[in-house]
């Protein structure tokens, strides 16, 4: 059993019988309806010798146990690097585990399988790298610095959450479909066997898809995801497996009763969150003086409490924008610690910072929007060091 693995199963016994690809997404059910998405930049396609090379020229790392306060509850932190190549790549991991004790990739669901491509060609083209083996003893980069690993895969538009992401299929993707379904089962099974993560999300902030979908297709998605599950759970028991759900867009819109069939057939209750995220209009999120110390405990009195709370995704902006314009520093540092503190009581398996370093979407947002989810990083991009409020209060959460 993985180091990653202990504590959630101790408290909440996994059993089958209950039942960042090239672009991921934080946020997106709540942002599809004020007109902003995040964007999480998922790992580029990286030689595995140049790879390599790489990862011999580092120093030996140290334990995420061994260098920051570890008091049960799993961290976890998205591997977003200062720059998009083999070494940043591996300074992105150098960095995670310092302060978290799982690194996580979100990913774009390729329907490989939907295409008759059964060796989960581009999987492996973008991801190999970072699970090749690597030295004499057969462990792969997270295995051998005691690094667990989350891959979170999403199968709906980034843009419009409420719709499958369109992958030029050579048919219209519905769960409805058995051919649909049988693929995506296929597809899971493969990945979890292939790459055997600790924590795996087979679906991303489904519940605006939820929403918009017929009671027909989220009886079929529910049934497809039943199915994966199970499979995935024979080849890999150990892995924690759920889907998720944006949880500001659940508490506004009441979603509780669409999502708990959902919610029950995964292993954690996982939402993503962004207390900022202005849900009733601009600048209407809340600051780490205004949050309830009550803030998740929604979660437990709608879901129930037989198995343990997973935050899978967390930001708060570091600098003022108009969409939240109370960011600074010291306001993220302390959202940090308010983080943990309302989650103090509550059982809780794992929490999960999006971004490591601040993401650059210059390019994709206005400068307000960029603004918002670019300052959202525990480092900034400039950092030679680790260090900062925001790094410190996490790191000795």
């Amino acid at each position: 059993m993985t180091a990653c693995n202990k504590r959630l199963t101790g408290r909440y016994r996994l059993s089958v019988s209950h039942v960042h690809g090239q672009n991921g997404i934080a946020g997106c059910a709540v942002l599809a309806m004020i007109g902003i998405l995040p964007l999480v930049a998922g790992p580029a396609c990286i030689e595995s010798d140049t790879l390599s090379q790489q990862v011999l020229g580092l120093p030996p790392f140290q334990p995420a146990d061994a260098t920051h306060n570890n008091d049960g509850l799993q961290t976890a932190v998205g591997l977003s690097p200062r720059v998009h190549t083999a070494a940043g790549y591996i300074e992105a991991l150098t960095r995670t585990l310092q302060v978290a004790d799982v690194a996580v990739v979100q990913c774009t669901f390729a329907w490989d399988f939907l295409r008759g491509r059964t060796d989960g060609a581009t999987y492996r083209e973008k991801y190999d790298w970072i699970m090749a083996d690597e030295g004499s003893d057969g462990r792969n980069i997270f295995q051998q610095h005691g690094l667990g690993s989350g891959f979170w895969l999403s199968f709906t538009d980034p843009i419009d959450t409420s719709k499958i992401a369109d992958v030029d299929s050579p048919i219209p993707i519905r769960f409805s479909d058995p051919d649909v379904s049988a693929a995506f089962v296929s597809e899971c099974v493969w990945f979890a066997t292939h790459f055997r993560p600790d924590y795996l999300a087979l679906g991303v902030e489904i519940d605006s898809f939820l929403e918009a979908s017929s009671t027909n297709e989220r009886q079929a998605f529910l049934e497809t995801f039943t199915s994966a599950y199970t499979a995935c759970k024979e080849t890999c028991p150990e892995c924690v497996i759920f889907v998720y759900f944006q949880y500001e867009n659940v508490l506004s819109r009441d979603l509780w009763s669409l999502i708990e069939p959902f919610a029950t057939a995964s292993d954690v209750f996982a939402f993503s969150s962004y207390p900022s995220l202005p849900v009733s209009g601009t600048d209407t999120g809340w600051t780490s003086d205004t949050i309830s110390e009550s803030y998740f405990d929604d979660i437990p009195v709608r879901l129930g409490s037989d198995r343990p709370l997973a935050i899978v995704e967390f930001g708060h902006p570091m600098t003022s924008s108009v969409h939240f314009i109370n960011g600074s520093v010291p306001e993220q540092a302390t959202m940090v610690e308010r983080l943990f503190r309302n989650l103090d009581g509550l059982d809780v398996a794992l929490v999960t910072w999006t971004y490591l370093h601040d993401p650059d979407l210059s390019s994709v947002y206005d400068q307000a929007t960029s603004q918002y989810f670019g300052s959202m990083g525990l480092l900034r991009c400039d950092q030679d060091e680790v260090g900062g409020p925001t790094w410190e209060a996490f790191f000795n959460r």
